[in-house]
């Protein structure tokens, strides 16, 4: 099992959400062939969404399924192929992201926290970033209304 963290778009998060899928352009398929079942995904949205004006992470959430399949339309605007499913037993949680960026080591620069999302839509983080991020959202979290 791996542990990603997902940068997001702030318009599709809510729908992504709600429907327990995340999906992603052709273009952009091969940045998501790594992503398996059983993987733990993390979405990263940035400031001014839906959810915060600041900088928040969602999750984690267990992947379900890892497909293509050609413009399936669904809740996407037509042209995503990507899908990911993930389980939605957990509750959906956020949590401001600034505050434990001096606890990961994926964030090289602190002061500039932020560089560390920016051109990537996919990030591989290890297990103890990904059990600081969880342990920040399980504690420190805002429900997402949906």
């Amino acid at each position: 099992m791996h542990n990603y963290i997902l940068v997001c778009d702030k318009n599709t998060i809510l729908p992504s959400l709600k429907e327990s899928r995340w999906g992603v352009k052709e273009k952009d398929n091969s940045r998501l062939d790594v992503i398996n079942t059983n993987d733990s995904v993390f979405f990263y949205i940035k400031a001014k969404s839906a959810l915060s004006n600041k900088g928040c992470i969602c999750g984690p959430f267990q992947v379900n399924k890892s497909a293509i399949e050609p413009d399936i339309g669904y809740y996407f605007e037509q042209g995503y192929s990507k899908i990911i499913e993930f389980l939605d037993k957990q509750d959906k949680l956020y949590a401001i992201f600034k505050e434990i960026v001096d606890k990961l080591e994926i964030v090289n620069n602190k002061q500039h926290w932020g560089m560390t999302f920016m051109g990537r839509a996919l990030i591989q983080i290890n297990p103890s970033d990904a059990e600081i991020i969880s342990l920040h959202i399980k504690n420190n979290g805002y429900e997402i209304r949906l």
